[in-house]
């Protein structure tokens, strides 16, 4: 059989390119074009806007895909832009100053302000002065603020003082931290939250005389234009102009969660009314008196019987230090009174959990705490509330201390704990060495 000609198949190929491009008298023919869908036409499928913000909010700290995503369309940018700057963390300081730029970045897009829902700010102490940042009046819709002043004193304007209303309109929760007060400044700035509901006061120092009393006529004049409920408060050897007119004033403390750390370096007077404000609303609590005097008296729980949980942390158990007071003979200090008595007027049947967070320092040990007396609080308590889990975390801070088997001496020391129904375990931390154990 013959092969045909390259010739020959050069000329049909011709041929039939002639009749596809062609019409049937040999003009040329527009080619019929289908419509394609809209949505592939825009690159992607017109999924509703609820499902874009269910599949985008998986990259919520993903900055550099969110930029991505946000370049693709523009329908993704009020998504994406809620998510990059939902919550904004700033630093100002002489030479370096992201604030700086965050204020002209909302000069040259205002409409970024309506994103922004938690703001923490921190300002160098080496400012000139530590005030209220003139963006928070811009900022209208955060509700979670943080100020950490740097240690500096506070110092607020008469301009700053008349606009205050415009600064927290809707700040739900306020942390402030390393900051010196004077005057009555730091209750103005929480009356002039409307709807604040959790506060949290870290290093927060009050410059005045010790030898007037927490609660004056001044303080006591200071009150919102409505009444602020707060449920949640965190103080950290707080002033105690502050706790008296947190006590005594027009806020309403409905707490259900109450955070309280004392290292004695101020007047304890003011604790049990913060307990009794608790009341039954009061659920989780955090206490630690680090200090070496004694709150024994000051820890009345009698009144929080829904407490559900509770957690006695920065138990510090330092080897070095003589627990002695010399007035002018040495007196034996009792530094972790506060430990059993904070157990032992307490009753609440919703009681789920009791963790213990305690650190051997230069060769402490554990039998200085009232074990006897830990031990028969927890076991009424076990009985009371049914299903009670306690927890021990010991921590060791020494890298090459003496060998302390902190598991089998707590354990030891709980016997009628272990006999009532609950769990108890114990956690002993050791770097780089960790062990647990549970009973049962």
């Amino acid at each position: 059989m013959r092969r045909p000609r390259l010739s020959r198949v050069l000329g049909r190929l011709r041929r039939i390119v002639a009749r596809v491009a062609h019409g049937p008298r040999g003009r040329w023919r527009i080619p019929k074009v289908t419509p394609l869908p809209a949505d592939i036409d825009h690159g992607v499928p017109q999924l509703p806007l609820d499902v874009w913000e269910s599949i985008l909010g998986y990259l919520w700290n993903d900055h550099r895909t969110l930029a991505a995503c946000a370049l693709t369309c523009r329908a993704f940018h009020p998504i994406v832009r809620h998510h990059v700057f939902n919550t904004v963390h700033l630093t100002h300081a002489p030479g370096y100053s992201e604030y700086s730029r965050f204020t002209k970045l909302l000069q040259d897009s205002p409409h970024v302000a309506l994103s922004v829902r938690a703001l923490h700010l921190s300002l160098d102490s080496a400012l000139e002065r530590a005030t209220l940042p003139a963006v928070l009046p811009r900022l209208h819709e955060i509700e979670s603020l943080t100020l950490n002043f740097g240690g500096g004193m506070f110092e607020m304007d008469e301009d700053t003082r008349e606009k205050l209303p415009t600064y927290f309109r809707l700040v739900k929760h306020l942390r402030i931290e390393n900051v010196r007060f004077d005057g009555t400044d730091l209750l103005r700035v929480l009356c002039a939250c409307p709807e604040l509901r959790g506060l949290t006061l870290c290093a927060v120092r009050w410059r005045r005389s010790s030898l007037l009393p927490a609660f004056t006529p001044d303080l006591a004049a200071v009150v919102p234009p409505r009444q602020v409920e707060l449920d949640e408060l965190t103080l950290r050897s707080p002033p105690p102009q502050v706790v008296a007119w947190l006590v005594k004033g027009p806020f309403r403390l409905a707490l259900r969660n109450l955070e309280l750390m004392w290292d004695g370096g101020s007047d304890a007077k003011y604790v049990p009314s913060l307990f009794r404000a608790g009341g039954q609303s009061l659920q989780h609590l955090s206490l630690a008196f680090p200090g070496w005097f004694s709150f024994r008296d000051a820890v009345d729980l009698s009144n929080n019987t829904r407490l559900r949980t509770l957690h006695l942390s920065h138990i510090r158990i330092d080897g070095s230090q003589p627990r002695l007071l010399y007035i002018p003979d040495p007196v034996p200090l009792k530094t972790y009174e506060w430990v059993p008595a904070a157990l032992s007027r307490l009753h609440s049947l919703h009681l789920t959990q009791i963790h213990f967070s305690i650190e051997l320092v230069k060769g402490g040990d554990l039998s200085v705490l009232d074990w006897d007396a830990i031990d028969a609080h927890l076991a009424r308590l076990a009985r009371e509330a049914g299903g009670l889990v306690t927890t021990f975390h010991v921590g060791n801070a020494e890298y090459s201390g003496r060998r302390c088997n902190a598991v089998d001496a707590v354990m030891y020391r709980l016997p009628r704990l272990r006999e009532v129904e609950g769990r108890v375990g114990v956690v002993y931390t050791h770097w780089p060495k960790v062990e647990e154990c549970w009973f049962p």
